[in-house]
């Protein structure tokens, strides 16, 4: 699997970590609806750091 994918799936799996936190949070379950989002949002900064990472940088 390249590095390409692996960002894209890590960043999939925060929104829908996110997603499910704020449902969550509607349905009344606040302490594992932190923990989602927290799960989230630290997904989707992973992924957004590989993404970085695996693009080329011109010199």
């Amino acid at each position: 699997m390249k590095l390409l994918e692996h960002w894209l799936v890590l960043l999939v799996l925060g929104l829908i970590c996110n997603g499910l936190g704020i449902f969550l949070h509607r349905q009344g379950s606040e302490n594992l609806a932190i923990a989602m989002v927290i799960l989230g949002i630290i997904n989707v900064a992973t992924s957004m750091w590989l993404h970085h990472k695996s693009t080329p940088t011109d010199k």
